[in-house]
C-alpha cells in the first residue's frame, strides 16, 4: 500500500515539478534553436548571393566599359541588345567553370524582362515566364528570391548616372540550399535534444532528493494527523527521522514545515486531551490560547466557559428555579436557545397561575350562558320555520313569473321570424327596383335611338319632297308629255307631307315617352332608396328582437335559479331548526362540563404552585 502511495506521489509531485521545469528549458532552447537555424539559413543565403555577385562581376565590368564607349544617347540604346548578347559566351563559360559547383542556370536580362542571353540557348530572347520573378526584377535592387525549383540571385547592371543596363540572375538549386539548411537544422535538433536530457535526468535527480522525499516523509505525518491517529505520532515521526533531520541539517522552507508539524501534533495532542476529559464530563480542564489568534484554542476556551454556564442553569432548573433569563450567543446557539426558551416557559406558568381562577370563573359564567343557549336555541327553532314558509311562498311566486317569462320570449322568437320575413321581402323589393330601373333606362336608350330614325326619315321626306318639286318643274316643261309625271310629283309631294306630318308626331310622342322615362327612373331610385331604409330598419328591429330574446332568456335563468335558492333556503332553515334543537341539547352538555372544568382548575392551581417563577 506504502509503494503505491509512493508511486503516485512520484507521478504527481516529482512529474509535475520536471515537466514544469523541462517545459521553460524546453521553451528556452527550442526559441533559441529557431532562432539560430534562421540566422544559419539567413547567413547561408547571404554567402550564396555574396558568391553570386562575385561571378557576375566580371560579366557586368564588361557590359559598363561597353556601354560608357558610347557617348551618343540613340547610339547606345540601338546597341544596348548587342552589348547584352556579347555578354553570352561569358556566361557559358563561367557556367561549365562552375558546373560543378551546383550553379543551376546563368542568364542576362534585359529592361523589358527578356532573356538576352543564358548558357541554354533555347532561352534566348525568351520573356522571363513567372510574374513574381518579373515583379523583383522591377525593384532593380540585388536581391536572392526563391522561384520555383531555383533560388535566383538577381545583380542589377547599373552604368553611368545609374541608367539601369539590365540583370544578371545567377540561380542556384532549391535541393541543394535545402539539403544544406536540413543538415544545419538536423545538427542544431541532436544537440537541443543532447542538452534536454541531461537537463532531464539532472533536475529529476535534484527534485527526488531535495523536494520529494522529505515531503513524502511529511505526507505520511499529514495522513496520520488527517485520521487523528495522535497517540503513536511522536514515535513514529522518530523513527521516519523526518523532524530531526530537517531541524538539525536543514533550514529550508520544508525543514521549517517539519518543525512546525512537529509543533502542530504537540499542540493537537493538548487538543485531544482537554476534549477527551470534557467528553468524559469533566468541565474542570482549561485551555489556554497560544496566541492571540488561536481560533482553536480560543474555541476550546469558550466552550469549556459556556458548558460550565449551561451547567449551573439546568441545576438550578432541576431544583424548580425558572428565574433564570440566559440568552443565546447566535442564531445557531441551539442549547442556548432551549435554555432562553425557559423564559417563554416561566411566562406560561406565570400566565397558567393568573388563568387557573380565571377559568373558575369563567366556568360559572359558561353555566349561565347555557342556560340562555337553551333559550335561545328554541326562539331560534320558531323562527326558522317562519322562514320557511315565507320561502315557499316565494318559491311559488317566482314559477309563475318564470311561466310569464317564457310566453314572452315565445313571443319574441315570432317577432324575430316576422322581422326575418320582412328582411326577405324587402330584398326581393330591392332586387326588382332594381331589374324595373334597368329596363326604364334600355326604354330610354331605345326611345333616342327611334327618335334618330324619325330624323332621317324626316330628311327623306324633305329630300323627297324636293324632288317632286323638280319634277314637277321638269314637267310643266314637257307640256302635254309630261301632265301624267305631274300628276305622279304632286301624290309623291302630298305623300312626303304626310310622312313629315307623322315622324314630327312620332317626334313629340318619343319625347313625352322620354320624360315620362325620366320621371319614371327618378321615383323607382327614390323608392329603392326608401326601400334600403325599409331593409335598414328591419335589420335594426330583428338585432334588437334578438337581444331582448337573449335578456329574457336571461331573466328566466335568474328566475329560475331564484326559484331553486327559495327551495334550498326552505331546506336549510328546517336544517337549522335541527341544529338549533341539538344546541340546547348540547347546552345541557356544556353546563355539566363547566362543573368539570372547575374542578380542574382548582388541581392546577395546585400543581403550578410548585414552581418559583
Amino acid at each position: 500500500m506504502m509503494k503505491k502511495e509512493k508511486e503516485s506521489m512520484k507521478f504527481t509531485l516529482r512529474a509535475k515539478l520536471v515537466l514544469s521545469v523541462s517545459l521553460v528549458i524546453f521553451l528556452v532552447l527550442g526559441t533559441t534553436t529557431f532562432v539560430s537555424i534562421q540566422a544559419l539559413r539567413r547567413d547561408y543565403l547571404e554567402a550564396l548571393e555574396w558568391r553570386a555577385e562575385t561571378l557576375a562581376q566580371n560579366i557586368v565590368s564588361t557590359i559598363v566599359k561597353q556601354y560608357n564607349l558610347f557617348l551618343n544617347r540613340e547610339d547606345i540604346e540601338q546597341m544596348l541588345p548587342g552589348i547584352l548578347e556579347s555578354a553570352s559566351l561569358q556566361c557559358s563559360q563561367l557556367y561549365k567553370l562552375n558546373e560543378g559547383k551546383n550553379i543551376a542556370h546563368l542568364a542576362v536580362i534585359n529592361r523589358s524582362g527578356e532573356i538576352i542571353a543564358h548558357n541554354d540557348r533555347s532561352l534566348w530572347h525568351t520573356p522571363v515566364e513567372s510574374d513574381a520573378l518579373r515583379k523583383h526584377l522591377a525593384r532593380r535592387e540585388q536581391m536572392t528570391v526563391l522561384d520555383g525549383t531555383a533560388y535566383h540571385t538577381l545583380v542589377p547592371i547599373f552604368a553611368l548616372e545609374d541608367v539601369y543596363i539590365g540583370t544578371i540572375d545567377i540561380g542556384v538549386p532549391k535541393d541543394f540550399v535545402e539539403k544544406k539548411i536540413q543538415g544545419l537544422l538536423e545538427q542544431s535538433i541532436e544537440v537541443f535534444l543532447i542538452f534536454a536530457c541531461v537537463a532531464f535526468l539532472a533536475i529529476s535527480i535534484l527534485v527526488h532528493v531535495l523536494v520529494t522525499k522529505p515531503i513524502r516523509a511529511l505526507i505520511t505525518v499529514g495522513k496520520k494527523v488527517a485520521k487523528g491517529e495522535f497517540a503513536s505520532m511522536h514515535s513514529t515521526s522518530q523513527e521516519d527521522g523526518m523532524a530531526v533531520h530537517h531541524k538539525k541539517k536543514s533550514s529550508d522552507e520544508i525543514g521549517t514545515l517539519a518543525v512546525v508539524f512537529q509543533n502542530m501534533i504537540v499542540y493537537l495532542q493538548d487538543m485531544a486531551y482537554a476534549a477527551t476529559r470534557i467528553a468524559a464530563g469533566d468541565l474542570s480542564q482549561t485551555v489556554l490560547p497560544r496566541s492571540d489568534n488561536d481560533v482553536l484554542g480560543m474555541a476550546f476556551q469558550q466552550m469549556s466557559g459556556y458548558l460550565n454556564k449551561m451547567s449551573a442553569i439546568a441545576t438550578a432548573i432541576a431544583n424548580g428555579n425558572l428565574q433564570h433569563d440566559l440568552q443565546p450567543n447566535n442564531e445557531h446557539d441551539v442549547l442556548g436557545m432551549a435554555f432562553h426558551n425557559m423564559k417563554s416557559l416561566r411566562h406560561a406558568i406565570s400566565h397558567i397561575i393568573e388563568e387557573t381562577e380565571n377559568v373558575r370563573t369563567a366556568s360559572e359564567s359558561l353555566s349561565h350562558i347555557s342556560d340562555h343557549m337553551a333559550l335561545g336555541a328554541e326562539q331560534i327553532a320558531q323562527q326558522a320555520q317562519s322562514v320557511s314558509s315565507h320561502s315557499h311562498q316565494v318559491s311559488e311566486s317566482m314559477t309563475s313569473v318564470s311561466t310569464a317569462t317564457e310566453e314572452m320570449s315565445v313571443n319574441i322568437r315570432e317577432i324575430s321570424h316576422n322581422a326575418v320575413d320582412v328582411t326577405n321581402v324587402v330584398a326581393t323589393a330591392v332586387q326588382i327596383a332594381q331589374a324595373a330601373n334597368s329596363a326604364i333606362h334600355d326604354l330610354g336608350a331605345r326611345s333616342r335611338e327611334i327618335g334618330d330614325i324619325i330624323k332621317i326619315i324626316t330628311d327623306i321626306t324633305q329630300q323627297t319632297n324636293l324632288l317632286a318639286l323638280n319634277a314637277t318643274i321638269e314637267a310643266a316643261r314637257a307640256g302635254e308629255l309630261g301632265k301624267g309625271f305631274t300628276v305622279v310629283a304632286n301624290e309623291i309631294k302630298e305623300l312626303s307631307r304626310e310622312i313629315a306630318v307623322s315622324a314630327e308626331d312620332i317626334t313629340h310622342k318619343l319625347e313625352a315617352m322620354q320624360s315620362g322615362t325620366t320621371t319614371a327612373t327618378e321615383a323607382i331610385t327614390e323608392m329603392s332608396t326608401i326601400i334600403h331604409q325599409v331593409d335598414d330598419r328591419s335589420r335594426t328591429i330583428m338585432i334588437a328582437v334578438e337581444e331582448q330574446h337573449a335578456m329574457t332568456n336571461d331573466i328566466s335563468s335568474t328566475i329560475a335559479a331564484v326559484s331553486k335558492g327559495s327551495g334550498e333556503v326552505t331546506r336549510s332553515m328546517l336544517d337549522v331548526a335541527a341544529v338549533t334543537k341539538n344546541s340546547g341539547d348540547q347546552a345541557v352538555d356544556v353546563q355539566r362540563a363547566a362543573e368539570e372544568l372547575a374542578s380542574f382548575a382548582d388541581h392546577l392551581q395546585q400543581l403550578v404552585g410548585k414552581f418559583r417563577v
